[in-house]
């Protein structure tokens, strides 16, 4: 898991008075600002997973016949045909999948890091505000 963000309190001060200006949540706020809708982050995308088996029809008896194999699912469901790799030996059977699961654990890593650096580069563009500065003056600009 990665490390919270660390934001001055100035700057989280700025964001939710800009947040709360706009009749937003901090994070809907940010979301918006990095050009993320509401829809994408609503809706999940399907959960992809990796099934190793005995190919319908074979014994799967012996892990060295070519017996077994790889199945990518969406949601539990293969989606293309092409997703089946077929006529692998148990062991190379498991390589593909374990090849597959990294990967995909690769590719949500780089979503997730490059997240994090649009997000941390947007805090470098807030300028604080002044040590001076109070809630009050959100409230009751003076001017």
């Amino acid at each position: 898991m990665q490390e919270p963000l660390k934001i001055n309190p100035e700057t989280a001060e700025l964001l939710t008075a800009r947040a709360s200006a706009r009749g937003l949540s901090v994070e809907d706020y940010l979301k918006s600002l990095l050009g993320v809708t509401p829809e994408q982050s609503a809706a999940p995308g399907p959960k992809i997973s990796v099934d190793v088996r005995v190919k319908p029809g074979r014994a799967g008896t012996d892990p060295e016949a070519p017996d077994w194999e790889v199945r990518e699912l969406e949601d539990g469901v293969i989606k293309e045909s092409a997703d089946i790799y077929e006529n692998m030996t148990l062991a190379e059977a498991n390589q593909i999948a374990e090849m597959w699961r990294a990967k995909k654990a690769e590719a949500e890593a780089s979503t997730a890091e490059e997240f994090m650096a649009a997000m941390e580069s947007l805090a470098e563009d807030v300028e604080p505000l002044p040590r001076d500065f109070s809630r009050e003056d959100i409230y009751f600009p003076q001017g």
